[in-house]
């Protein structure tokens, strides 16, 4: 794909069963389970709500600092 060449990071949206590594962005709300603990492809969680079910790095929906320094930290960039 000639039109991303040279990019160091690309975030999409969408693809959940794709292998590629995602952050889940979780709603309890919406009444849909958490994929988590059962997509392997899923490296790290935001939720409003306290979550212990799965062992990933986890942080509020609205931690953007702290999200795009995990995202940095995971793609060693």
């Amino acid at each position: 794909m000639d039109r991303f060449a040279g990019c160091d990071l690309l975030l999409i949206e969408g693809y959940k069963w794709a292998p590629h590594p995602k952050l889940e962005v979780w709603d309890p709300g919406l009444g849909k389970s958490m994929l988590a603990p059962e997509e392997r492809s899923i490296v790290a969680l935001a939720a409003d709500t306290p979550v212990t079910s799965v062992a990933l790095p986890t942080f509020r929906r609205d931690d953007i600092a702290g999200i795009a320094a995990y995202i940095c930290q995971y793609c060693q960039i």
